[in-house]
C-alpha cells in the first residue's frame, strides 16, 4: 500500500481535505481565537485549528515519502500494550515529517492528537502552548466539554489529564484507540518541562509517541514509563537532506544579499515568525516585496501558518512567516549573531514600547499582544516579561480580541513559575502579580446567576457557560450551569444533560459538606424532570439529610403522574430520613415539603404529617425558630385548609411580638407575611407596614406584592408605589409584569420601561446589575432586544463592582505587618482604610469593616484606634471593640485600660433591648476580666441576670459559657454551678472544660476532678491539655501523664477536623518538653493541613536548640503543603514555613560573621531547610491571594513589604 492511499479521513476532524502546505482554506467564523495561544478554535468553529496548523506548516508539502516501514511501525505501537514509543534522530531526519503525517492521516481503528514543540513559533514552545493545543483537538473529540474548555484559566493542565482520560474511554468505547504524538521535546524551552508533564499511568486505551534529537538529556521524572521505554532509532530520509541542503543555500543567499534581506531575515529570528503586515510595519518595504521575496528568492527557507484575522489585516487573514525547521532557526542565530540579533531584538522592544505608550489601541499588532511575550521568556528577559503581564492596558485589549483573561493569566502563571525558581526571587513583582491576578479572578463574581439565565435564553449559549465556569468557587460554577441547565432544559435537552453532568463533576469537589449538598439538590431538580433514575442515583450521594430528603419529594413531583409506584417509594424514603433529622426547624420543613408533595393523592397522610411538623414547632423554644417553623406549616397547609393556616400565623404572630431583638422581630413578621398573603393579601399588607426597618418592611411589602398579583394585580400595582426600596420595588413590579405580560402586553411594556426607569437611579452597581438582569429575565422572550441591551449593560456594569469590605480586610493585613516596626506606615494604611470603609453605605458592613480595622491599628496605637471606634454607630459593636482596645493597652496603659472599660460598660447600658444588652455585657465580660477581675465579677452578675431572659436556648447557653469561664477567676465553685444549668450538652462541655484551666493554676487536683466529668471526648482532652500547661513546670510527671491521657482521649474524637485540632494542640504543648513525642503525635494527624501547622509549632520550639531536628521537620511539613488541594490553605502552610526559615536565616548570618568555618557548617545542614523563605513566599504567592504571604514579610522582605505599601495607599488605585 503506497503512502497517498494511507488517508482515511481521521474522525475526529472536520475540514476540507486539501493538499497540506498548499491550497488550505479555513473559514474564521469569529476573530476570537489563535492557534496555540487561546485555543479557542475548535470552541468556536467544531474543528480543530491546531490541526489545521500542522497540516498547513509541518506536513510535508508532496506527501510522506520512503517511510512505508517507520509509519507501520508506529501503527504497529499504537495497537500494541506498550505505553511509549521514544523516536530518537539526527536533526533533518524526518521526524516532524513522520509524526505530522501519522498525526494528519492515521488509521481508522486510530485517533491521534499532536503538539509538535518548535522553537520557530514563539508560542509553540512551552507547556502552555501544548496544554493548549492539545485542549484545541480535545475540544472536538469532546464536544461536551467546549464550554469547560473555553472558560478554564486554572489549572489547565489538570484539565488537559482529565479529558485526556476521558477522551481514552470514549474512544474505546468506539472501538478506536486515543494516541498522542509529542514531536521535538529536546526544542521545548518552557517550565514546567513538557516532558513531566506526559501521563505517568496513562489510561488503558491511550498510547503515547514522542520524538527528540540524539544527544540532549530530557528531565524524564524519576519512574516515568520513559526511562524504561528503549528508544526507536530513525535514520535520516534523503528527501529531507536534500530539503535541508536547499534551505541552507538559499538562507546563506539572503545573508550575502542586500540588507532589506538580511534585515527581514533578522527580523523573523528575532520574532519566532511575524506576518506580513507586521514584517511591513518594521521594515518599511511594500507588502509585495516582502512575500515576492520570502516566496520566490528563499521558498524553502520559509513556511507560513495562517493565523486570527486581526483589525490591521482588514478581517483578512495575515499568515506568518517562520522559518521551515528548527535547526534552520538555530542556523540563522548562529549566522546572524549577537550583534544583528540583538539589532533585531531592540527593534522589537522600540516596537512594543511605541504601542505601550499609545495605551496598546485598536490596530495594536497581533505578534504584540500574542507572541512577543513568547519571545521575552525564550530570551529569558524577565524584567520585560513582568511588566507585560502587569499591563493592565495591554490585557484589557487582548480580552477585547479574544474574548476572555485566558492569556493574561497563562502570562501571570509564566512569571510568578520563573520567579519561583530564582535562586533570589524578586517578591515584589510576584506579590503585585498576585494582587493583579485577584482581580482578574473576581471580576466575573459579580455577574448573577440570573444574568447567565437570560444569555441562554438568548440562544448565547457559550457565552453563558463561559461565564459560568469563569465564577471562582465550584459552588459558584455548579449552581451557575444547573441555573442554565434548567432553563434550557425544555428545548435542548441535550445540553441540559451535559450541564448537568459538568455541575455534578463539579459538585463533588465541594468540601464543605453543606454546600455540596445543595448543589446536587439543585442539580436534581433539573434532573429529575427527564431522567428520575440518574437523579435519584445523584440523591444517594448527598450526605446531608435536608439536602437528600428534599431531592428525593423533587423525583417524587416529578414521577408522581407517570410512576406512582416509584413516587410512593420516595415518598416513604424521605420521610424515613426527615425523622432523622435532629434540628427541628429543618424537619419541619422536611415534613412539609413532603406533606405538599402528598397532598392530592393522600391528604390524610399529609394531614398527619403537618400535625406531627406542628406537634415539633411547639417543642422549639427559639421564639424567632418557633414563629418560623410554625409559618411553614401555615404555608404548607394554606390552600387546603386555610382557617387552620390562619390560627398558625395568628399563633407565629403572637410570638414574634415577644422576639427583642430588632433583626429577629422583623424578619418573625416578614417570613409571616409570606404566609399570610397566600389567603389574606390584606392582612399580608397591613403586617408588612408594621415593619419598621425601612429596608426589611421593603422586602416585606415586595414579597407582598409579589403573592397579591396572583388575585390582583392592581393592588399589587399600588402597593410598589409604597416600596421606598428601588430594588426591591423593581422585583415587585418584575412580577406583575410576568403576570400581565400574557393578557395586557401594553400594559406589561409600560411597566417594564417604569421598571428600568427605576433600576438606574439604584445606587449601589451591585444590586443595580441584579435589578437589571431581572428585568431583562422577564422580557426576554417578549422583547429580546430589550433584554440584550439590558444585558450588555448590567455585564458592563458588574466589571465595574468592587469589594470594598476585602479592600479593608487586605489592608488590615498589611497594618498588622507594619505595626510596631513602621509608624508612618502603619499610619497611611490606616488612613486608606478608613476612607474606603466611609464609602459602604450598608450600617452593619460599615460597622464591621471599621471593628476590622480597630483590631488591626490597636495593638500598637490605641489611640488612633479609639477615634475609628467612636466612629461604629452600632452601641453593641462598639462597646465590643473599645474593650479590645482595652485590652491590647492593659499592660502598657491600664488607665487607658479602665477608662476605655468605663466607656464600653456606659455604651452597653444605653442599649434598650434587652437580649442584645445582655450579649454586649457578656462580649465585654472576658476583656474587663483580663483588666480588673473583681469589676468582671459584678458585671458577671449583672450579666447572668439579663441572660436568663435570653429566649433563644443557643444563645443562651453561649452567653452563660462566657460568664462560668469569668467567674472561675474569682469563684471557681460558683462556675462550675453556672456551667453546670447549661442545657446544651456540647456549651456545658466548654464552660466546664475552661473552669478546669483556670481552676489548674491553684488546685490542679480540683481540675482533674472537673475533667472526669465532661463526656465529650473534645472538649475532655482540651481540659486536660490545659491542666498540662498549667503544672508543666512545677509537676513534670502529673503533665506526662495528663498529655498521654488527654491523647488516647482525642483518638477517639469521632470528627476528623476535631479531632486533628486536638491532636495539634496536643502536640504544641508536649513540644515544649519532649520535641520527639510531639513530632509521633503530630504525624498521626491524617489533615495534612492540621498536621504541617503542628509541625511547624515544633519547629519554632527546636530551631534554636535542634536545628539538624528543625530542618527535618521543616522540610517534612512543605512537603505536606504541597499535598493540600486549597490553595490558599497551601499558601498559609508555605508562609508559616517561610516565617520560620527566615529566622534560621538570621542565625546563620549571625555564625557566618562569628566564624567561617561555623558558617560552613551552618550551610551545609544545621541550618539549610530546603527553599529559602523568600522561594517559599514566591511559591505561595504563585498559588493564593495577596494578603495571605504578608504576614511574614516583616522577617523575609522588608524592602517588598514597604513597596507594597506604597501601591496600596495610591490613591490612584481604587481597587486592592
Amino acid at each position: 500500500m503506497n503512502d497517498q492511499a494511507r488517508r482515511p479521513v481521521a474522525p475526529i476532524y472536520d475540514f476540507d481535505r486539501v493538499k497540506a502546505g498548499r491550497d488550505l482554506s479555513i473559514h474564521h467564523t469569529d476573530n476570537r481565537y489563535e492557534i496555540g495561544v487561546v485555543s479557542n478554535g475548535a470552541l468556536l468553529t467544531g474543528r480543530s485549528l491546531y490541526v489545521s496548523q500542522v497540516r498547513e506548516f509541518l506536513a510535508p508539502v508532496d506527501g510522506l515519502r520512503d517511510r512505508q516501514d517507520e509509519l507501520d511501525d508506529v501503527v504497529d505501537f499504537c495497537r500494541g500494550e506498550q505505553p511509549y514509543m521514544w523516536i530518537r534522530a539526527e536533526p533533518w531526519a524526518g521526524k516532524s515529517a513522520l509524526l505530522s503525517w501519522f498525526t494528519l492521516f492515521p488509521p481508522a481503528d486510530i485517533t491521534a492528537i499532536g503538539f509538535f514543540i518548535t522553537d520557530r513559533l514563539a508560542d509553540q514552545n512551552d507547556h502552555n502552548a501544548f496544554t493548549a493545543a492539545v485542549l484545541d483537538q480535545l475540544a472536538v473529540l469532546l464536544p461536551d466539554q467546549r464550554s469547560l474548555i473555553a472558560a478554564a484559566t486554572i489549572n489547565r493542565d489538570g484539565l488537559r489529564n482529565e479529558l485526556l482520560t476521558l477522551a481514552a474511554r470514549r474512544e474505546a468505547e468506539a472501538g478506536r484507540r486515543l494516541v498522542l504524538v509529542v514531536d521535538g521535546l529536546d526544542e521545548d524551552t518552557g517550565t514546567p518541562p513538557i516532558v513531566t508533564l506526559l501521563p505517568t499511568r496513562p489510561e488503558p486505551n491511550l498510547r503515547v509517541v514522542v520524538a527528540s534529537r540524539h544527544g540532549p538529556a530530557l528531565p524524564i521524572p524519576h519512574g516515568h514509563p520513559l526511562t524504561a521505554t528503549e528508544p526507536y532509532p530513525l535514520t535520516s530520509s534523503p528527501f529531507a537532506a536534500d530539503v535541508q541542503a536547499k534551505a541552507v543555500a538559499e538562507l546563506d543567499a539572503l545573508l550575502g544579499g542586500p540588507d532589506q534581506h538580511r534585515d527581514l531575515l533578522t527580523l523573523i529570528t528575532a520574532a519566532n515568525g511575524l506576518t506580513a503586515s507586521e514584517l511591513t510595519e518594521l521594515s518599511g518595504m511594500a507588502p509585495y516585496e516582502i512575500d515576492g521575496l520570502l516566496r520566490a528568492v528563499a521558498g524553502r527557507s520559509f513556511r507560513t501558518r495562517t493565523t486570527t484575522a486581526s483589525p490591521r489585516s482588514g478581517g483578512h487573514s495575515d499568515p506568518v512567516y517562520v522559518l521551515a525547521h528548527e535547526t534552520l532557526q538555530r542556523t540563522a542565530e548562529e549566522r546572524l549573531g549577537t550583534r544583528h540579533l540583538t539589532a533585531g531584538m531592540s527593534r522589537l522592544h522600540a516596537w512594543a514600547d511605541h504601542y505601550r505608550d499609545q495605551a496598546w489601541p485598536t490596530d495594536t499588532p497581533d505578534f504584540l499582544l500574542r507572541r512577543y511575550f513568547s519571545v521575552l521568556d525564550r530570551h529569558h528577559d524577565l524584567t520585560r516579561m513582568v511588566a507585560a503581564a502587569l499591563d493592565t492596558a495591554r490585557h484589557s485589549r487582548m480580552r477585547m480580541r479574544t474574548g476572555g483573561d485566558a492569556t493574561a493569566l497563562s502570562e501571570i502563571r509564566t512569571v510568578q513559575q520563573h520567579i519561583c525558581n530564582q535562586p533570589d526571587p524578586d517578591l515584589l513583582s510576584t506579590a503585585r502579580l498576585a494582587r493583579y491576578r485577584d482581580r482578574l479572578h473576581s471580576r466575573n463574581d459579580n455577574i448573577p446567576t440570573r444574568l447567565l439565565i437570560v444569555m441562554a435564553l438568548l440562544g448565547q449559549y457559550d457565552r453563558a457557560e463561559d461565564l459560568a465556569h469563569s465564577y471562582s468557587t465550584p459552588r459558584q460554577r455548579g449552581d451557575a450551569l444547573a441555573a442554565i441547565a434548567r432553563e434550557v432544559a425544555a428545548t435542548d435537552p441535550r445540553r441540559a444533560t451535559r450541564l448537568t453532568e459538568r455541575a455534578e463533576t463539579l459538585a463533588y469537589t465541594i468540601t464543605d459538606p453543606h454546600q455540596q449538598a445543595a448543589v446536587l439538590g439543585r442539580i436534581v431538580a433539573v434532573v429529575a424532570q427527564t431522567d428520575p433514575e440518574r437523579a435519584e442515583a445523584i440523591t444517594d450521594t448527598i450526605t446531608d439529610p435536608h439536602w437528600q430528603g428534599s431531592s428525593l419529594i423533587g423525583i417524587t413531583e416529578a414521577v408522581a403522574g407517570t410512576d406512582p409506584e416509584r413516587a410512593t417509594r420516595l415518598t416513604e424514603r424521605a420521610e424515613t430520613i426527615a425523622h432523622t433529622i435532629t434540628d427541628p426547624n429543618r424537619q419541619v420543613e422536611a415534613l412539609t415539603t413532603i406533606a405538599r408533595a402528598v397532598v392530592r393523592t393522600d391528604p390524610e397522610h399529609a394531614a398527619r404529617l403537618t400535625e406531627h411538623a406542628e406537634t415539633i414547632a411547639h417543642t422549639i423554644t427559639n421564639p424567632h425558630q418557633q414563629a418560623g417553623a410554625l409559618t411553614t406549616i401555615a404555608r404548607a397547609v394554606a390552600q387546603t385548609d386555610p382557617e387552620h393556616a390562619a390560627r398558625l400565623t395568628e399563633h407565629a404572630e403572637t410570638i414574634a411580638h415577644t422576639i427583642t431583638h430588632p433583626r429577629q422581630h422583623d424578619s418573625a413578621f416578614r417570613n409571616i407575611v409570606y404566609a399570610v398573603g397566600q389567603t389574606d393579601p390584606e392582612r399580608a399588607e397591613t403586617i408588612a407596614r408594621t415593619i419598621t426597618d425601612s429596608k426589611r418592611q421593603a422586602e416585606a411589602l415586595a414579597a407582598t406584592a409579589r403573592v397579591v398579583v396572583r388575585t390582583n394585580p392592581e393592588r399589587a400595582e399600588i402597593i410598589t408605589h409604597a416600596i421606598g426600596d428601588p430594588y426591591q420595588r423593581v422585583s415587585a413590579l418584575v412580577s406583575i409584569i410576568e403576570m400581565v405580560a400574557p393578557t395586557d402586553p401594553e400594559h406589561a411594556a409600560r411597566l417594564t420601561e417604569h421598571a428600568e426607569t427605576i433600576a438606574y437611579t439604584i445606587t449601589d452597581p451591585d444590586l443595580q446589575t441584579k435589578a437589571l438582569a431581572t428585568i431583562a429575565r422577564v422580557v426576554v422572550r417578549t422583547d429580546p432586544e430589550r433584554a440584550a441591551r439590558l444585558t450588555e449593560h448590567a455585564e458592563t456594569l458588574a466589571h465595574t463592582i468592587t469589594n470594598p469590605s476585602h479592600q479593608v480586610h487586605v489592608l488590615a493585613e498589611f497594618i498588622k505587618a507594619v505595626a510596631g516596626s513602621d509608624p508612618e506606615c502603619t499610619a497611611r494604611l490606616t488612613e486608606r482604610a478608613e476612607t474606603i470603609a466611609h464609602t459602604i453605605t450598608d450600617p452593619n458592613q460599615h460597622d464591621n469593616v471599621l471593628q476590622n480595622i480597630v483590631y488591626a491599628v490597636g495593638q500598637t496605637d490605641p489611640e488612633r484606634a479609639e477615634t475609628i471606634a467612636d466612629t461604629i454607630t452600632d452601641g453593641f459593636l462598639q462597646a465590643e471593640t473599645l474593650t479590645e482596645i482595652a485590652l491590647a493597652a492593659a499592660q502598657t496603659d491600664p488607665e487607658r485600660a479602665a477608662r476605655l472599660a468605663d466607656r464600653a460598660e456606659t455604651i452597653v447600658h444605653t442599649i434598650t433591648n434587652p437580649t442584645t444588652r445582655g450579649n454586649a455585657l457578656v462580649s465585654i465580660l472576658e476583656v474587663v476580666a483580663a483588666i480588673d477581675p473583681e469589676r468582671a465579677a459584678r458585671l458577671a452578675d449583672r450579666a447572668e441576670t439579663i441572660v436568663h431572659t435570653i429566649t433563644d436556648p443557643y444563645g443562651q447557653a453561649n452567653a452563660l459559657a462566657i460568664i462560668a469561664r469569668v467567674v472561675a477567676q474569682t469563684n471557681p465553685q460558683r462556675a462550675e454551678t453556672i456551667a453546670r444549668t447549661i442545657a446544651n450538652p456540647n456549651r456545658q462541655a466548654k464552660a466546664l472544660a475552661a473552669i478546669a484551666r483556670v481552676v489548674a493554676q491553684t488546685n490542679p487536683k480540683r481540675a482533674e476532678a472537673i475533667t472526669d466529668t465532661i463526656t465529650d471526648p473534645l472538649w475532655q482532652s482540651s481540659s486536660l491539655i490545659g491542666i498540662t500547661e498549667a503544672v508543666a513546670g512545677t509537676d513534670p510527671e502529673r503533665a506526662t501523664r495528663l498529655t498521654e491521657r488527654a491523647e488516647t482521649i482525642a483518638h477517639t474524637i469521632t470528627n476528623p477536623t476535631s479531632r486533628a485540632n486536638a491532636l495539634a494542640i496536643i502536640a504544641r504543648v508536649v513540644a515544649q518538653t519532649n520535641p520527639k513525642r510531639a513530632e509521633t503525635i503530630a504525624r498521626t494527624i491524617a489533615n495534612p493541613n492540621r498536621q504541617a501547622k503542628a509541625l511547624i509549632r515544633i519547629v519554632r520550639a527546636v530551631a534554636a536548640t535542634d536545628p539538624e531536628h528543625a530542618a527535618r521537620l521543616t522540610e517534612h511539613a512543605e512537603t505536606l503543603a504541597h499535598t493540600i488541594t486549597d490553595s490558599n490553605q497551601q499558601a498559609e502552610i508555605l508562609t508559616a514555613i517561610a516565617d520560620v526559615v527566615a529566622g534560621t536565616e538570621e542565625r546563620c548570618e549571625a555564625i557566618e560573621l562569628t566564624s567561617e568555618s561555623s558558617g560552613a557548617l551552618a550551610r551545609s545542614g544545621l541550618c539549610g531547610c530546603g527553599r529559602s523563605s523568600k522561594q517559599l513566599l514566591a511559591r505561595a504567592w504563585s498559588i493564593s491571594t495577596l494578603e495571605i504571604p504578608v504576614s511574614a514579610l516583616p522577617v523575609v522582605d522588608t524592602s517588598t513589604l514597604h513597596a507594597l505599601v506604597l501601591d496600596l495607599t495610591d490613591e490612584k488605585d481604587a481597587n486592592l
